[in-house]
């Protein structure tokens, strides 16, 4: 966890802008389309990198996409990141 933590630290202007290009457009339908769902897996690795920094920004924002997921594979990553994330329960 350690290199993951530090490479997020170092890489977090590039995850948060990846993250920001690869959501799913507003109201779109989920698809399991090959350039949806690697726009899903590099969102979610994304975020996975961001949440070992234990930000609490970071940990805010999971906690609203697992609340607010349109697709079972979003609300899933979003929950195992915050599982993850230091200092939660």
């Amino acid at each position: 966890m350690h290199v993951g933590k530090e490479l997020a630290r170092a890489l977090r202007p590039e995850l948060e802008a990846l993250v920001a290009a690869n959501e799913d457009p507003p109201g779109e339908p989920y698809t399991p389309e090959a350039p949806a769902t690697a726009r899903r897996a590099a969102k979610n690795k994304a975020l996975g990198y961001l949440s070992m920094l234990g930000d609490a920004r970071v940990t805010a924002d999971l906690l609203n996409r697992f609340k607010h997921a349109e697709n079972m594979t979003n609300q899933i990553a979003a929950l195992q990141c915050l599982n993850e994330t230091p200092g939660t329960p």
